[in-house]
C-alpha cells in the first residue's frame, strides 16, 4: 500500500490482463489505454440489442408510456427535434414595392382578392398614405 492507502499503480496481476490492480490499462500497449475497437465494439453490439428489443416490443412501449406517462413522451420526441433549426425562405417578390406594413397589407389582400395587377399598379404609381381609408 502507498501512502494514501491505495496499492501502487505500477502493480500488476496475471488476472487483469494488461490493467493494474486499480482496474486501470497499462502503459506501454499499442497507444496505452483501452484496447482499439472495445469501445465501437460496445456501442455496435448496444445497438444491435436495441434493435432486437425494438422489432420486439417497439410499437408496445411507445403507447404504454404514451398512456401511463405522456409527459415522458412528450420530451422524448422533443430531444429528438434539432434544437435549432435554419430555414432558408425564398419570396416571390410579391412585397418589393411595399414601404411599410400597411402597404403589404394592402398589396396581400389585393392578391387574395385576385385584383393583384391594378392594386401593385396605384401602389408604384403614388403614395399609400394618399389613399383613402376603406
Amino acid at each position: 500500500m502507498s501512502g494514501n492507502g491505495k496499492p501502487p499503480a505500477e502493480v500488476i496481476t496475471a488476472a487483469a490482463g494488461g490493467r493494474n490492480e486499480l482496474g486501470q490499462f497499462l502503459p506501454g500497449g499499442r497507444n496505452g489505454g483501452r484496447p482499439r475497437g472495445v469501445r465501437n465494439k460496445l456501442s455496435h453490439q448496444f445497438l444491435l440489442d436495441l434493435h432486437a428489443s425494438w422489432l420486439e416490443h417497439g410499437k408496445d412501449v411507445i403507447t404504454h408510456v404514451i398512456n401511463k406517462k405522456p409527459h415522458l413522451y412528450l420530451k422524448i420526441v422533443a430531444d429528438l427535434l434539432p434544437s435549432k433549426a435554419f430555414i432558408e425562405v425564398e419570396h416571390s417578390g410579391l412585397f418589393d414595392d411595399a414601404r411599410d406594413f400597411a402597404t403589404a397589407w394592402k398589396l396581400a389582400q389585393a392578391k387574395l382578392r385576385g385584383e393583384g395587377e391594378e392594386v401593385f399598379a396605384q401602389i408604384r404609381g403614388r403614395n399609400i398614405d394618399d389613399d383613402d381609408p376603406e
